[in-house]
């Protein structure tokens, strides 16, 4: 649990910048902005006439800066042209390598107990070599791996409650209904995965899988 908020306070924090970086850009715009007006002659689109002396020899001696700068200044103006590209591009692969790290943590104690998942392939052959007879009991109770699976992703719900109830988009990493949908959808993807590495099951062992199956549905219903 620890570790869990540990790492949404990670996620926070990549919210927060980038929510602050978007307020610099917006900032950077409107200061450019006000610049260009003094910069451009409103009716030709280049750079004034009546810009200093020490500007203009540095136009003449640069002519391709010239170019760059009224290139600049005019699509600031229409809006398609974001002031730190760069930044946001950085700051979008950090926020992956954080949602990476995120999920990871909050799948780390799931897939610990769906790799503990009976080897019913492996029962089945000792009830065979055992002439039939069955060498263990089974239940209808779900089995300890998928019980501690259960109480992991219902202990999630209760950590994202906030971060839910904030928002209900689960399309959104700050909402922590994305948050629930991915590791629900890693669980039973990696369920099915032990389910198909054990082949052939017994009687007893497809009676006992069914009860750990329609629990888990159980617990993703609720």
């Amino acid at each position: 649990n620890a570790q869990i908020q540990r790492s949404l306070r990670v996620l926070q924090l990549t919210f927060a910048l980038t929510s602050r970086l978007r307020e610099f850009e917006s900032e950077l715009r409107s200061e450019m902005l006000d610049l260009r007006m003094h910069l451009l002659d409103p009716v030709t689109g280049q750079l004034s006439t009546q810009l200093p002396t020490s500007a203009r020899l540095y136009c003449v001696q640069f002519p391709e800066q010239e170019v760059h700068a009224v290139a600049l200044l005019q699509s600031i103006q229409q809006g398609g042209t974001s002031l730190l590209a760069v930044s946001f591009s950085k700051l979008e692969e950090f926020s992956r390598q954080v949602h990476d790290y995120v999920h990871q943590v909050m799948f780390w104690h799931i897939s610990h107990h769906l790799s503990t998942m009976p080897k019913l392939k492996a029962e089945w052959e000792k009830e065979s070599a055992a002439g039939g007879q069955p060498s263990f009991s089974f239940s209808l109770s779900p089995s300890e791996y998928i019980s501690f699976t259960g109480d992991q992703l219902l202990s999630l719900l209760h950590q994202l409650e906030s971060m839910t109830s904030a928002s209900a988009d689960d399309t959104s990493p700050e909402s922590g209904l994305f948050w629930l949908k991915s590791v629900a959808g890693t669980t039973v993807s990696t369920f099915m995965q032990h389910i198909a590495s054990n082949g052939v099951l017994s009687p007893h062992g497809a009676q006992q899988l069914s009860a750990d199956i329609q629990y888990l549905r159980n617990i993703l219903n609720a």
